[in-house]
Formats: structure tokens, sequence, C-alpha cells
């Protein structure tokens, strides 16, 4: 859940190219999770996306809630022009990743060690 605070680190070291982007970012990372303001701020998003889930499920009903989703997922493939989506990894991998454009197809494999 740390898209949040990914991106923030991300737009401090914007002005960086190259390897000097790559070790701002995890200088900061480290940095800010050594002094525990990433955990807060993953804690903070994770409590803040449960609570507007579940406000959506009270307000709109999972119904609605489905229909927002596919409304998001619908613009954001036009506007990408292309959809990426997960496979079952079945066991082979850590994660298998779609993705279909208009005159592509790639498929990812991801394993961890």
């Amino acid at each position: 859940m740390a898209s949040l605070f990914g991106s923030a680190i991300l737009s401090v070291c914007v002005g960086f190219q190259g390897q000097y982007n790559e070790a701002c970012s995890k200088a900061i990372d480290a940095g800010t999770r050594q002094i525990g303001i990433r955990q807060q701020a993953d804690q903070f998003e994770t409590q803040f996306v449960q609570y507007a889930d579940k406000q959506g499920h009270k307000y709109l009903g999972s119904d609605g809630m489905a229909t927002i989703g596919f409304i998001g997922f619908g613009y954001r493939a036009v506007r990408d022009e292309r959809v990426v989506f997960k496979l079952p990894n079945l066991g082979l991998c850590s994660s298998i990743n779609n993705e279909i454009g208009r005159n592509f197809y790639n498929i990812k494999f991801k394993w961890d060690f």
C-alpha cells in the first residue's frame, strides 16, 4: 500500500538522472523507514483505503462499488490504450502480468528470491 509514499519519494528525487535518481530514492526510503515515517504513512494509507471502501459500500452498495471500479478500469484502459492485469501464477513464479495494447502483447513472469 505504499503507492502514495512511493510517489512522494519519486517527486523529491525527480531532478536526478540515472543512478543518482535510484540512489536518492533508496536513501530517502531507508531514512524514512529508519525513523518510522514510512510505517506511519503506510498505516495511514491502509486505514484511509479501508475507511473509504467501507463508506463506499455503505452509501453505494456492492453494485455501485463494482460499477465505479468498472468505469475506472475502462477509463484507464482507454487513456493508456492498454489493459494490464494479473494471471494466477500456478506455483510457476511469484507473479504473472499481462499487458495488451493496440499493437502489442506482453507477458511478464516475476520471480522473487
